[in-house]
């Protein structure tokens, strides 16, 4: 039987969260965290299946993008795969396969890296190697038809891998070979980005002066820490690390596991540690030498988070065959 595996990585967002909201610079890099994607031939319909997932979900062979009764779980999938088939004009069944070690709703892209990992899977099935831009603008066609307005970030790392510099809409690939080992920590705290958001601008309302010059600091943070990633310096990549989340903890956007999963890090030996993503709960990370790496694990796992150990990678969208 015919099968082709595609995978891509899971994201976090280094420095920039929130100020970026209001045009300052922020930071993402791809990490060693992966979707696996199979595509195979399915008999009459499409055959949604997951690791992730407690049942094999099948969708009629007729759904279009109008349809409303396609299954929440299921919908990226099932929309990537109508998006890619549409461009190529290839209409058969198939059978999708999710093999994802991206933890799910904790702020890491797991639903773009299922979409690109997808789009690149059901068109290599088709003996189509699509390039990088064509898989990632197929991605976001599908996350935005699922999620509305997406800024695009997600979709790009996924496909494309390395670190991306993001300001006003313009995505920048910055020019680093640099890998750097991280251990992130995951609270398993639910977080709603839109309600943390509001919170940040009610804050800046009431204290506009204040918090635009938070905002502005956060913003020189993300130009200091470009050019310290280019050269490799992780000490003072820590530094700033660590200062962002202090500018981040200062407009309430932290919280209080988040806060002791960050101490913890920086305890057992952590060269900086901060939250990603919206706040609230989800996940920090620690930017950790490599031979502290299972200390720091251990001390995320003794206050409560659980650890993944990891880091950056260069590697966007791969085809496994």
């Amino acid at each position: 039987m015919k099968q082709i595996t595609a995978s891509a990585p899971a994201k976090i967002i280094l420095f920039g969260e929130h100020s970026v909201v209001y045009g300052y610079p922020a930071i993402a890099t791809a990490i060693n965290l992966r979707a696996y994607v199979t595509a195979s031939p399915a008999s009459n319909e499409f055959r949604i299946s997951s690791t992730q997932l407690p049942k094999i979900y099948n969708v009629p062979f007729s759904t279009s993008f109008s349809d409303n009764n396609v299954p929440p779980q299921v919908k990226p999938i099932v929309y990537a795969i109508l998006v890619t088939q549409d461009y190529l004009d290839k209409h058969t069944p198939l059978s999708i396969h999710v093999d994802s070690k991206i933890p799910m709703g904790a702020g890491l892209g797991s639903s773009a890296a299922v979409n690109v990992a997808t789009v690149a899977a059901v068109s290599n099935y088709y003996g189509v190697s699509l390039d990088k831009p064509t898989i990632s603008k197929l991605a976001f066609e599908a996350e935005k038809i699922v999620h509305g307005t997406p800024s695009g970030i997600d979709n790009t790392i996924s496909t494309f891998g390395g670190l991306i510099y993001y300001q006003k809409g313009k995505i920048e690939q910055i020019n680093s070979t640099n890998e750097f080992s991280l251990v992130i920590g995951n609270t398993l705290i639910s977080r709603q980005t839109k309600v943390l958001v509001a919170k940040v601008r009610a804050l800046k309302e009431i204290l506009p002066s204040v918090v635009v010059k938070i905002f502005s600091s956060i913003g020189d943070i993300v130009n200091l820490a470009k050019e310290e990633i280019v050269s490799g310096n992780i000490e003072k990549l820590g530094h700033l690390i660590n200062i962002n989340h202090g500018l981040l903890e200062s407009i309430g956007v932290s919280h209080r596991k988040l806060s002791e999963l960050v101490h913890a890090a920086l305890s057992a030996g952590a060269l900086g540690a901060k939250l990603t993503g919206a706040g609230g709960g989800g996940c920090m990370f620690a930017l950790v030498k490599k031979e502290n790496l299972s200390t720091v694990a251990t001390a995320i796992k003794q206050a409560g988070g659980v650890p993944i150990i990891t880091s950056t990678t260069l590697d966007g969208v791969l085809i496994h065959g």
